[in-house]
């Protein structure tokens, strides 16, 4: 019910910012989830789902500027490449949800810091070096 929820809020108030309907596409994300029950790339969605929502409602209050619809744009992207990790369950499945989602990130915050802002993009690299540690950690205990 949570992705669900989450998935509404997300896609209406990024709808709300860039008038896209593509943005209602994530509505299937969340129903996606929601019969998935409780997985792990869950919550990094649900993490994606409200970022979403932060990014849209604040964006439309403290007036927003166009540099940050292509950010929603790739922000919902990664979100919709979760399904892939969750399919795969490998750390390269990871992949594609942090690059668009730090794509994202880095076209959001450029409207607040400049072209230091596509940094920010980069702070998902160390989520992807977690999971890497935790599989290969899980692989030797199998052993």
């Amino acid at each position: 019910m949570t992705s669900l929820l989450l998935s509404l809020v997300a896609s209406i108030s990024a709808f709300y910012v860039s008038e896209n309907p593509l943005h209602f596409a994530l509505v299937g994300v969340g129903i996606y989830y929601f019969f998935r029950k409780s997985s792990k790339p869950a919550t990094l969605t649900y993490l994606n789902f409200i970022l979403l929502s932060a990014v849209g409602i604040l964006g439309k209050l403290k007036g927003f500027h166009e540099g940050i619809i292509p950010g929603l744009f790739y922000l919902s992207l990664g979100t919709a490449s979760g399904i892939i990790y969750d399919l795969t369950y490998k750390w390269y499945g990871l992949i594609p949800m942090l690059a668009l989602t730090g794509i994202g990130i880095g076209f959001v915050a450029t409207e607040k810091f400049g072209q230091m802002g596509f940094a920010f993009g980069l702070l998902v690299i160390p989520v992807l070096l977690r999971e890497l540690y935790l599989q290969k950690k899980a692989e030797g205990v199998e052993k």
